[in-house]
């Protein structure tokens, strides 16, 4: 899950002055005195784009788990119509079938009709059990990889936030010079920055993924309709020779 919000945080702490765009060339002390004094005030800004950023995000994963379930339930509402149909026709190609017959060919083909019935009936669950496995591990990943984001969102903000209280402390207790610890901070902030860059390039690919489950999923119900042709081919061949 990549966490396009990084910039979000620093462009709100750039707006403020706390994070120099040219440090390099920011070497004055009244510079770095205005970054002291606004210290307190980032730290409120950067709580308040955490929250932000935090919303956002979940809102985004909670609207994508929003149109799979709606796509999920739209799928299974189509195949519920369709299974009923398919029903409505099996139904009717038995009685016809049941019709044409002598008496003495009953048992035949009531045999016939059972195993047909037993035939579409395990291709179904066959079919049933593969896509659930498809939505339980696709579930499963996207679960893996929000979590993984959020930690790294929650480690991120935990770095600028520990960088932003040490800088505070280190301009309050003097023990530094102003613009040392300006430096001091940018560079902290810099490293978070390329970290979280690292893993936005680096992170799993979700759809190569999904892919794989897809291929999983469709082998299973290929061997299912290989199994069901077969079924119905011996049936048919049985019913021709009664």
């Amino acid at each position: 899950m990549k966490l396009p919000f990084s910039s979000l945080l620093i462009t709100g702490l750039l707006v403020l002055g706390v994070i120099p765009q040219k440090a390099h060339a920011q070497a004055s002390a009244d510079i770095a005195e205005t970054f002291c004094s606004k210290l307190s005030t980032s730290a409120v800004a950067l709580d308040q784009a955490v929250t932000n950023t935090s919303q956002l995000f979940a809102d985004k994963n909670n609207a994508e788990t929003a149109r799979i379930i709606e796509r999920r339930a739209n799928f299974d509402d189509r195949l519920v119509r369709t299974r009923q149909a398919t029903d409505g026709k099996l139904q009717t190609s038995f009685e016809a079938l049941r019709r044409k017959e002598d008496a003495g060919d009953v048992a035949a083909v009531e045999a016939y009709i059972s195993v047909v019935a037993t035939a579409v009936a395990v291709r179904r669950s066959a079919y049933d059990a593969a896509r659930t496995t498809f939505r339980l591990d696709v579930d499963a990943l996207r679960a893996q990889q929000i979590g993984v984001a959020q930690a790294k969102l929650v480690s991120f903000a935990t770095i600028l936030k520990t960088a932003n209280k040490e800088a505070a402390s280190n301009c309050e207790n003097g023990r530094f010079d102003p613009l040392t610890v300006q430096n001091t901070y940018t560079e902290v902030v810099k490293q978070a920055r390329k970290d979280l860059a690292i893993y936005n390039k680096t992170r799993p690919d979700v759809k190569s993924a999904t892919k794989e489950l897809i291929k999983t999923r469709n082998l299973a119900t290929e061997q299912a309709r290989r199994e069901f042709e077969q079924t119905m081919q011996q049936a048919q061949l049985q019913l021709r020779q009664r």
